[in-house]
């Protein structure tokens, strides 16, 4: 299977790109299909990463911060690296293609009235 890697620190996210034909060498295809959620599980397999553990880590760590709105709540996870958004009365944060965390919108609301009550 031939393939190549090109390595590039021209931004800063420094990344390495891996590049390959999606022909096996019997002419099948090979399956592409949620690439990058199965990529990021052997990632994190190879680095030893805990993604549930550190979500929860993060998600404590947001919590530390005073926040008037749903959105200033949402700022600090993108700042972390997540995706956060709401759906009906849930919150869902999601990192490497996957949903990590899922809690109720009243949770993180409720970090409005503490504010306010401190």
């Amino acid at each position: 299977q031939p393939w190549i890697i090109y390595a590039h620190h021209d931004t800063d996210n420094t990344h390495l790109h891996i590049v390959t034909s999606r022909i096996a060498p019997d002419g099948h295809k090979i399956q592409h299909d949620h690439e990058r959620r199965r990529s990021q599980v052997v990632i994190d397999k190879i680095l030893g990463t805990d993604r549930e553990q550190e979500t929860e880590n993060d998600l404590h760590a947001a919590k530390q911060y005073s926040f008037s709105s749903f959105a200033q709540f949402k700022a600090v996870m993108t700042s972390m690296g997540y995706e956060v958004f709401q759906k009906e009365e849930q919150v869902y944060i999601k990192q490497g293609g996957r949903i990590q965390k899922k809690i109720p919108l009243a949770e993180i609301e409720a970090l409005f009235q503490k504010k306010y009550q401190d």
